[in-house]
């Protein structure tokens, strides 16, 4: 005799269903990340005995600590780019949306690029991706032009022959320390735009100097002093 057992086939969720679940395991996984930045933060492993983050992951997680530091890396970008009253649409979002947040530079940039995505409804991290490989080739567009017209500039070159010959006694003004300092400043200051012909300046800078001590040691004084180079 054949005993036949009968399986109920279970329904498929409605899709209403399914989007209500997700939303609030979506909610639970943030609030897990919350949790583990307070519990890493504020050494919450130390007052259970534990010397270091990495041994209470090991003794009471069966996740790795490279999955835990990405929960834990996640939920400091979802600190600083969201106001303390939290984002305006209560929209849950993934550890990968805000992983991916991490791929910009500075935390201005990724406040900017989380609130635009909010205005625009973008909560999913393939979404988010899109707009932060947008922002990262605006950046590089931006930074290969600035470079190309830095480089276009060029310098003028510093011809030390073109400098006078050391001044006589009586053609030393008296104000020499004065515009002494005056030309070091100059030198200085577009020390940094000279670029390949830094090396000329410095020549025309020490050529300088020798004719001002020169003319200081026929006034008899030797107090020179020795102007910096480079910006230093």
């Amino acid at each position: 005799m054949t005993t036949t057992i009968t399986v109920p086939i279970q329904s498929r969720m409605p899709r209403a269903e399914a989007r209500h679940l997700l939303e609030h395991i979506r909610e639970n996984l943030r609030d897990v990340r919350l949790q583990l930045l307070a519990l890493y933060d504020r050494e919450g492993w130390r007052s259970l005995g534990y010397r270091s983050w990495r041994e209470l992951v090991e003794a009471e997680f069966s996740v790795s600590l490279g999955h835990l530091n990405r929960l834990l890396a996640a939920a400091r970008i979802e600190r600083d780019v969201t106001p303390a009253a939290g984002d305006v649409d209560g929209t849950p979002r993934s550890t990968r949306y805000y992983s991916e947040l991490g791929r910009l530079d500075t935390a201005d940039l990724r406040r900017e690029i989380h609130n635009e995505a909010v205005a625009l409804g973008v909560a999913d991290g393939v979404g988010l991706a899109c707009m932060v490989d947008r922002c990262l080739e605006r950046d590089a567009a931006c930074g290969a032009e600035a470079d190309a017209t830095a480089a276009s500039i060029e310098p003028p070159p510093v011809d030390v022959a073109q400098i006078p010959p050391p001044a006589t006694p009586r053609l030393v003004p008296a104000n020499w320390p004065v515009r002494l300092q005056r030309c070091t400043e100059t030198l200085r200051a577009h020390h940094a735009r000279l670029g390949r012909h830094a090396s000329a300046a410095d020549q025309a800078l020490d050529h300088y100097l020798a004719i001002v001590t020169d003319a200081a040691a026929v006034h008899g004084s030797a107090d020179v002093g020795t102007a910096p180079k480079g910006g230093a």
